[in-house]
């Protein structure tokens, strides 16, 4: 499955979203363990844009899923079997 990641996914999976539920926390982390999978693929447009959203918000050297999450990203942004 290939899928759209907004950037509040990874937002809310790293506890960073105040007006986020425990349950939705755990439910973003999830999907974003899901997708950082061997065989994952997000959508990323030609442009990076999104790669630009994600780095403003995220930050790699940083614990949370949602960190990880830009690790991944970047490691495989123009890796097509990701």
């Amino acid at each position: 499955m290939i899928v759209v990641v907004d950037t509040n996914v990874p937002l809310v999976a790293n506890g960073n979203a105040g007006q986020a539920s425990d349950s939705c926390v755990s439910a973003c982390a999830k999907r974003i363990g899901e997708i950082c999978q061997p065989g994952g693929k997000i959508v990323l447009d030609d442009q990076w844009l999104i790669i630009d959203k994600y780095t403003h918000k995220l930050k790699t050297d940083k614990p949370g899923v949602g960190n990880e999450f830009l690790k991944w990203v970047l490691t495989n942004r123009e890796n097509l079997k990701c």
